[in-house]
């Protein structure tokens, strides 16, 4: 059983520490919030008693393992840094850091302690990775690709009625492609391997943040368009198109609803899924990993490889885009 403790108390952090529970392999051992009345009315939804509201009493606790860290991206790096110093394992809300290089700190720190450090990205842990991957072999030579994850905040217009609003809030790391970009950033790395340039440009909003944005990633023969948006919402698939066939992709983030389609035939890879179900999944990799970290070495490593590069290539994108945060 994994004891674990969560930074922060909204609506990913309600929804992870359900499916962590719901595959009977975690233990919530407390809740750190930056006010005790937020936290503790948190904590009651799961029958915790303990709260903190200091970073430095929970990363002392000697009965929790494990944290899961949910806090905006801006503060992700000096509070990962704390726990990982503290000997506990760290599975942290995407975007995991704001550079490559902060990445490559926490990791080795964590090496050093004999702990983990993953971020939640549900992609990659889903049920419909690896059918998806199979699926991409089949369809030839890859002609283009389209990534696509566009969906309206529900704050927006909270946004545009002058409200200072986390999403939308550099100093905290926020805009678009720090909260959703990150996932079509994932997805075209982990199915379509590393490119060899890309550009990219963005749309910004009062105070400096992206509010969607394009990026371009070129291979040896094709592009792949990569859009994303917190201000407008999207109805299309994404879509890898090859000469023998295309693959769809419904949910991008999930890597869920996926059909490789073909001239005479249409195959369904994987259907429709609750989150909850596919967060279990993400659950069960990282106690997979905690529990059974010898036995699942190379899948760490790989993990590890493809958050830095992921973390490189959205650098990129923010220099090319002129994303800058405060």
């Amino acid at each position: 059983m994994i004891d674990f403790a969560v930074i922060g108390t909204s609506n990913i952090t309600y929804e992870f520490v359900s499916a962590a529970l719901n595959t009977g392999r975690y233990s919530l051992k407390a809740v750190y919030s930056r006010t005790y009345e937020k936290g503790s009315e948190f904590a009651a939804k799961f029958g915790c008693k303990k709260v903190f509201t200091s970073l430095l009493d929970l990363a002392n606790d000697k009965s929790i393992s494990t944290v899961y860290v949910a806090s905006p991206n801006a503060v992700h790096y000096e509070q990962c840094k704390l726990i990982l110093e503290h000997s506990k394992n760290v599975i942290c809300e995407k975007t995991i850091t704001g550079t490559p290089q902060e990445f490559l700190e926490l990791k080795e720190i964590a090496d050093k302690n004999g702990v983990i450090i993953v971020d939640a990205i549900m992609s990659r842990y889903s049920v419909g990775r690896e059918p998806i991957k199979y699926a991409i072999g089949k369809i030839g030579n890859i002609i283009r690709a389209r990534i696509d994850f566009s969906k309206i905040s529900s704050r927006y217009y909270n946004f545009l009625n002058g409200e200072d609003v986390n999403i939308f809030n550099m100093k905290l790391g926020g805009g678009a492609l720090m909260d959703l970009g990150v996932y079509c950033v994932y997805a075209a790395l982990d199915l379509l391997g590393i490119p060899q340039s890309i550009s990219a440009k963005a749309t910004f909003l009062r105070g400096g943040a992206d509010g969607e944005g394009t990026a371009v990633f070129r291979y040896d023969g094709f592009e792949a368009v990569l859009t994303y948006s917190k201000i407008a919402d999207s109805t299309v698939a994404s879509e890898i198109i090859g000469e023998n066939g295309t693959v769809k992709i419904g949910q991008i983030s999930q890597f869920i609803d996926a059909s490789l389609v073909t001239a005479n035939h249409t195959e369904k890879l994987v259907g429709m899924a609750q989150k909850i179900d596919v967060m279990m999944g993400e659950a069960v990799a990282f106690a997979n990993l905690i529990e059974f970290g010898a036995k699942n070495a190379k899948t760490y490593k790989d993990i590890s490889q493809l958050t830095y590069n992921v973390l490189l290539f959205m650098e990129e994108i923010k220099l090319a885009a002129n994303i800058k945060y405060h």
